[in-house]
């Protein structure tokens, strides 16, 4: 009897990391998220921090994700393209910037080739992949106009790992990256 009550079948969570990143989902419940140099990297989400843009033709679709607002200093903004045919299933190098590639925006830079005011920098990834995990809905041009639509709940979900050096300063890791958006929405 003892045994019966002291199971919880189907009651647990499932925590996909012990880092305290958000769950690598697939519902739309947009998360953006990740580890940088070993601390997490958290997007506040709000329509101000989360963007997504989607457009496709001729067989290749363009693809934009970007988070920012983390409390985490290290990198203020994350945002990666891809420019390929989009599919579940499928992981993309962003080492070659007419396939895939990442750009980092740190504000107030201590080390490497800063742009501007404040020490800010932008900064490129050397390597790593973007793996798409879920991918539904459409993106409809009526023939009246240029622009369309997105239908309702179309979701986008995948996770991420990238490599940034920084020129006279330490490399950038980014690592346990997920991301997990509905895309009709931003």
């Amino acid at each position: 009897m003892i045994l019966c009550f002291s199971c919880k079948k189907g009651k647990e969570s499932f925590i996909d990391n012990p880092y305290g990143l958000p769950n690598a989902t697939q519902t739309g419940s947009n998360i953006f998220a990740c580890r940088v140099n070993d601390s997490n990297w958290i997007t506040k989400v709000s329509s101000s921090t989360l963007h997504s843009s989607f457009r496709t033709n001729n067989g290749r679709d363009t693809l934009g994700l970007s988070g920012s607002g983390s409390s985490n200093r290290l990198l203020e903004t994350i945002a990666f393209s891809i420019f390929d045919r989009i599919q579940t299933g499928k992981s993309y190098r962003v080492n070659d910037s007419t396939k895939g590639l990442v750009n980092t925006f740190r504000l107030f830079a201590n080390c490497g080739q800063t742009s501007g005011y404040g020490g800010a920098q932008w900064n490129k990834a050397a390597d790593g992949t973007i793996t798409i995990t879920k991918f539904t809905g459409t993106y409809t041009v009526p023939s009246c106009c240029t622009y369309g639509t997105f239908e309702r709940n179309s979701i986008i979900s995948g996770t991420f790992n990238f490599i940034i050096p920084i020129p006279n300063c330490d490399t950038i890791k980014v690592t346990e990256g997920r991301f997990d958006i509905n895309y009709s929405q931003y």
